[in-house]
């Protein structure tokens, strides 16, 4: 269930919503990542069990929150097509006036995933050229694919260290003669 929000969010912060949402303007992109570091703050104080001081970086983000839930209401819509005798309904949130529909979509799936053990699976990638959200499979994932996971990777000082090992025994037995 948390996979289907965190789609829906990685796919708009990347650009990739369908045209309906509505453009992924940066006003928009921004509220919406102003939340996701609120919902991160809260969480984290909540984890460390830190949540006594509602008037510090906590109540900012907790009041950040109850902004959007009130400036984002959801409301519905529903269709009735009724062709050659076959009649379908199909509902869907729909978007508060005024507000683009993908952005009020975000905020609202954001929120869901909030609800979720999986919220911290939702980031952005390590790799400083690519910067795409993703929604990690594991907890040690850094990277949207598997190339730039291994960038991360290469750039922790457990390889470091693996590497400078190498490449120690590897001169050593090149300097004396048994590796070409």
């Amino acid at each position: 269930m948390a996979g289907q929000y965190a789609d829906g969010i990685t796919g708009w912060l990347n650009r990739e919503a369908p045209a309906d949402y509505g453009r992924n303007v940066q006003a928009s992109r921004s509220k919406v990542l102003e939340l996701r570091d609120a919902i991160e703050t809260v969480r984290n104080f909540i984890s460390q069990r830190k949540h006594e001081d509602a008037t510090g970086e906590f109540g900012k983000a907790e009041r950040t929150i109850k902004d959007a839930v009130v400036s984002y209401p959801p409301v519905g819509e529903v269709e009735i097509r009724a062709a050659s005798g076959n009649a379908k309904w199909r509902y869907r949130k729909a978007g508060t006036p005024g507000i683009p529909y993908g952005e009020t979509l975000a905020i609202w799936r954001l929120l869901e995933l909030a609800k979720t053990r999986e919220f911290h699976l939702l980031r952005q990638c390590v790799d400083g050229d690519c910067g795409r959200w993703f929604f990690a499979k594991r907890e040690d994932k850094l990277g949207c694919c598997s190339e730039h996971q291994r960038k991360a990777y290469e750039k922790t000082e457990k390889f470091k260290e693996y590497r400078r090992g190498y490449m120690r025994e590897y001169y050593a037995l090149k300097s004396s003669g048994k590796v070409k």
